[in-house]
């Protein structure tokens, strides 16, 4: 478990490392850069497309968390692990638009196929993090709502019950 917590924690670290890596010991002109650079150069547009939606998703979340509900699975976090989760979408906004903003330059100031295959993991990383993130933030809503409702309906049930006993000792007493 711990293994997993340091992975999740420093995933962006761990790519940046990898990624490094790969090109120090394949060099610049390896299988995995050219494969990212032909995605690139082919469905560039719809990777655009792709990263404008991430944009539209974090700014949501990011303007949610202020909002979230009580007894719900952000107000379950510690300040510490609230403010994590914060980062986490702030960092995915930010790759986000450093993508788009590295396309922009891209050709005009510098052409860097490195640094725009870099952006593009980067970019994923970051977005499959917050999904996964969102996923059981979401999923544990759901299953504490829906434990609510049931323990509201047993409840009921069990006042309905005492009522309904109530009223037959009155409906005897009386004849």
């Amino acid at each position: 478990m711990k293994i997993l917590t340091f992975i999740e924690k420093y995933l962006v670290a761990i790519t940046v490392v990898v990624y490094i890596l790969i090109i120090v010991i394949f060099g610049l002109d390896n299988a995995i850069v050219n494969f990212l650079k032909n995605v690139i150069e082919k469905k560039n547009d719809m990777i655009l497309n792709i990263d404008s939606i991430f944009i539209g998703m974090y700014i949501s979340l990011i303007l949610m968390y202020p909002t979230f509900i009580d007894g719900g699975g952000l107000d379950k976090l510690s300040n510490k692990n609230y403010l994590i989760s914060m980062r986490y979408l702030v960092v995915g906004l930010i790759c986000s638009f450093l993508y788009i903003l590295n396309f922009l330059l891209d050709g005009i100031l510098y052409e860097f196929d490195i640094l725009n295959c870099f952006l593009l993991i980067l970019m994923f990383i970051s977005f499959i993090r917050v999904v996964v993130f969102v996923i059981f933030w979401l999923v544990y809503d759901i299953f504490t709502k829906k434990i609510t409702k049931q323990e509201s309906i047993d409840y009921n049930k069990k006042i309905y019950e005492k009522i309904k006993n109530i009223e037959d000792l009155l409906t005897r007493k009386n004849e």
